[in-house]
């Protein structure tokens, strides 16, 4: 018949798909704590060289308004491995990032070398520790730019070392944002049973 239409769909020179984890409550002081997964599939030899990682608060700035980033309450943000679990960039706290702006978060470019080899599919996560200075509050990590000109990876993030040529196909076009997580204080209460009562006792 001719009532048809062909479709062929294709996935990028590099495509990325994210995995979790879920939405999740965070204690106050937790350490290795996973923002997001994300998993990089390449169909050329290539190298990461700016893989851009940003946070943002759903309430006020996570950075308290600043125009500069000074606290530290995240610390030891990391792009690690999953299948090997060795991290794959440097390790910066919070207050080596910069400001996007008024209640827009913050970001930091790391530029470590990570190579992709074609065909492999490589598993990644973000992770960091949280201080116990740090408020209580709902954060999620983004892979990539959130705003305005959005993207996972920019065009001169990922270089094709077959050709030498930085890679522009890349899906999806824009970031990827991780799901909320919920920093929560911990408590405990300690409270007297009512056993055992008092006695008197013979020596």
């Amino acid at each position: 018949g001719t009532n048809f239409t062909t479709i062929t769909v294709q996935g990028g020179q590099i495509t990325v798909t994210t995995s979790g984890p879920a939405t999740g409550n965070l204690a106050i002081g937790a350490t290795d704590v996973n923002f997001l997964n994300f998993t990089v599939s390449p169909v050329v030899n290539a190298q990461i060289k700016i893989l851009r990682v940003e946070f943002h608060s759903t309430g006020t700035d996570i950075d308290g308004g600043d125009t500069t980033v000074t606290s530290a309450y995240i610390t030891s943000v990391r792009v690690v491995d999953t299948d090997t679990n060795t991290a794959v960039t440097s390790s910066v706290d919070l207050s080596s990032f910069s400001d996007i702006g008024t209640n827009a978060g913050v970001y930091y470019a790391f530029t470590d070398v990570i190579d992709l080899t074609a065909g492999k599919v490589r598993n990644f996560k973000i992770m960091a520790n949280l201080s116990t200075s740090i408020s209580a509050g709902t954060i999620y990590a983004t892979l990539g730019k959130a705003a305005a000109t959005s993207y996972v990876f920019s065009s001169t993030s990922i270089k094709n070392t077959e050709n030498n040529q930085y890679i522009t196909d890349i899906v999806p076009s824009s970031a990827i944002n991780g799901q909320q997580q919920t920093i929560q204080t911990s408590s405990m209460t300690v409270t007297m049973a009512t056993t055992p009562s008092s006695q008197s006792y013979i020596k």
